[in-house]
């Protein structure tokens, strides 16, 4: 097994602890190998391989921490998108599946693009709505933890310096208000999907369907990830005792420490 291979493997652990759907990262981490482009994150399926960019792979060896100074998101983002290409070529002979890539590609027939034209590739349009839409799930989720985390230290290591005043926490308060609703608005996103023209990434500008959205929630994200804050369950446990945290720490007064 590579050096990618494996930080993808410790990856898939680490993000498992979190509470994020892995038994499709699992599979892809057992069927396919790993390595680096000068280029974009890629995956091939006549090789059975990932492509990591230098900056992801930067990221993937250096371990991913919630709260952490690394904006750890983006990179989780390519990872789910890229293992979700990997994870329908490794099951496409399964009839659930083969049915679900071959109505995908008709919902996508002569789907409207971005430069005003229809869809000539849908085929390449549904598997990146699809993976786009399981990466972009999934960077928002974490991205939300990582945010919830981040703040939370922050708050500790002003007040026990003594330099959390009330506006610092006035402002605090205003940043974690909006959380729910900036999670909530990344999660409406519906339209995802591209395909290649003479060298250029053309975007449909068609939503994903229903049953698309359906299907990547519970087959590929194990209905992890909610489409709304205040049913997701764990980030909101987090993201109210984050609000306690604030509360409390208004009334605590660092104890000095006499040498």
């Amino acid at each position: 097994m590579g050096a990618v291979s494996v930080y993808f493997s410790q990856f898939v652990q680490q993000v498992e602890g979190y509470g994020m759907p892995v038994k499709f990262l699992k599979m892809v981490a057992s069927k396919y190998t790993f390595g680096t482009t000068s280029g974009i994150a890629n995956t091939n399926v006549w090789l059975n391989n990932i492509d990591l960019s230098e900056s992801e792979l930067s990221t993937l060896r250096s371990g991913f921490r919630p709260g952490g100074t690394l904006g750890e998101s983006p990179t989780i983002g390519t990872l789910y998108h890229e293992s979700t290409h990997a994870y329908l070529d490794l099951r496409d002979g399964e009839m659930k599946f083969k049915a679900f890539i071959s109505d995908g590609e008709k919902y996508y027939k002569g789907a409207s693009l971005s430069n005003g034209k229809s869809a000539s590739d849908p085929g390449r349009i549904f598997q990146e709505a699809a993976a786009s839409y399981v990466g972009q799930r999934a960077a928002t989720w974490y991205g939300t933890y990582d945010f919830i985390e981040s703040i939370s230290e922050g708050i500790d290591e002003k007040t026990w310096a003594g330099k959390g005043d009330p506006a610092y926490y006035d402002r605090v308060e205003k940043l974690v208000a909006k959380i729910p609703g900036d999670y909530d608005r990344s999660m409406r996103e519906r339209v995802f999907g591209y395909q290649e023209s003479w060298g250029d990434q053309v975007e449909t500008t068609k939503p994903i369907s229903a049953a698309i959205k359906g299907f990547c929630d519970l087959e590929i994200l194990e209905g992890k990830i909610s489409d709304s804050f205040e049913s997701s369950g764990f980030l909101k446990q987090r993201h109210q005792k984050l609000l306690d945290q604030i509360k409390l720490s208004r009334t605590l007064v660092p104890i000095e420490v006499v040498k």
